[in-house]
C-alpha cells in the first residue's frame, strides 16, 4: 500500500476514534473517569476533550497525506473560501480572547467552534468511502445511545450519574435520560437534528425504521419538549407535503393509500400507547 493511502487510512481511523469518543463520553462521564472537563478546576490540558486532540491529529496527518501540509492547507483554504473564513475568523477570536482575558475559559471556543471546521476539513481530505463510513458510525452510535436512553429511562438509572458545576449530582423530580451524551436537552438537541438523517443511509428499511421510532420515542425520555414539538412540526409537516405531492401527481395506488392510511394510523397507536403504559415523556 503506497504511503499516501496508509496516510489517509490512519487519518480516517483517527477521525472515526475521535467521533466514537465524542459520541461515548460526555463531560459527566469524563468526570466520573478523573478528568476535569467541565468543572471549574483542573489543569488546561484537562479542558480540551480527549476526541479534540485526535481529531487535530487527523487532520494533520490527512494533510500529509496530500503531500506538503502547508500547500495542502492553502489549497483547502482556496477551495472551501466559506469555510476557511470561518475557521480564520474563530481563531482570531481565540487570539484576542486569550490576550485580553487570559486562558481561563478559552477553551470552549476550540471545543464549540474550532472542531467543526477541523472535522470539515479532514472530511474533505478524505475519500468518498471514508466519508460515508464516519458518518454511518455516528448514526450507528445515535441510534444505540438512544436504545440506552429507553432503557435508562424504564429502569430508572443513568448510566453515568449527571453532574453540575464540579462533583454535585442533579436531582430531578422528574427523571430524565442522560445517556452516552450526557445532559438530556444535550442529548434531545442532537438527536431531533440528526434523526431526519436516517434516510440517507444505504441500510434496510426496516433497520431504517427501527432507528427513527427509537429516536423519536428517545426525545420523551430526554424530556426535550421544545425538541419533540420541533421534529412533530417540521418533520411531520415535510413528510405530510411530500405525501400530498406524490397523490397529487398520482404516485400511490388506492390499496397504497388505504394501506399506508392504516399502517399510519396503527403506528401513532402503538408508539402513544408505549410511550403511556411506560411512562415516557411523563
Amino acid at each position: 500500500m503506497p504511503i499516501e493511502s496508509r496516510s489517509r487510512t490512519l487519518a480516517w481511523l483517527l477521525m472515526a476514534l475521535s467521533m466514537v469518543l465524542y459520541m461515548l463520553l460526555s463531560a459527566q462521564a469524563l468526570l466520573v473517569l478523573g478528568i476535569p472537563y467541565d468543572a471549574p478546576y483542573g489543569p488546561p490540558f484537562a479542558k480540551f476533550h480527549p476526541a479534540t486532540y485526535l481529531l487535530f491529529l487527523a487532520w494533520m496527518v490527512a494533510l500529509s497525506s496530500q503531500g506538503n501540509p502547508i500547500q495542502v492547507l492553502l489549497a483547502q483554504f482556496q477551495q472551501h473560501r466559506l469555510l476557511a473564513t470561518f475557521f480564520i475568523c474563530v481563531v482570531t477570536v481565540f487570539a484576542w480572547v486569550v490576550f485580553r482575558h487570559g486562558t481561563p475559559g478559552a477553551a470552549f471556543i476550540v471545543e464549540a467552534l474550532w472542531t467543526p471546521a477541523v472535522a470539515a476539513f479532514t472530511l474533505y481530505l478524505l475519500d468518498t468511502r471514508q466519508q460515508r463510513r464516519v458518518f454511518q458510525l455516528i448514526m450507528g452510535l445515535l441510534f444505540i445511545n438512544s436504545i440506552v436512553a429507553l432503557i435508562e429511562a424504564l429502569t430508572p438509572a443513568r448510566l453515568t450519574p449527571l453532574h453540575v458545576g464540579s462533583t454535585d449530582v442533579v436531582e430531578e423530580a422528574f427523571f430524565r435520560s442522560s445517556a452516552f451524551l450526557g445532559h438530556p436537552l444535550h442529548n434531545a438537541m442532537i438527536t431531533v437534528a440528526l434523526m431526519s438523517s436516517v434516510a440517507l443511509l444505504p441500510w434496510p428499511k426496516m433497520i431504517r425504521l427501527a432507528m427513527a421510532t427509537a429516536m423519536a420515542l428517545s426525545l420523551l425520555a430526554f424530556g426535550g419538549r421544545a425538541s419533540l414539538v420541533l421534529s412533530v412540526v417540521f418533520y411531520g409537516a415535510y413528510g405530510a407535503s411530500v405525501v400530498f405531492a406524490n397523490i397529487v401527481r398520482g404516485r400511490y395506488s388506492y390499496v397504497q393509500l388505504t394501506g399506508g392510511s392504516l399502517a399510519g394510523v396503527l403506528a401513532a397507536t402503538l408508539v402513544g400507547g408505549l410511550a403511556a403504559a411506560t411512562g415516557l415523556g411523563a
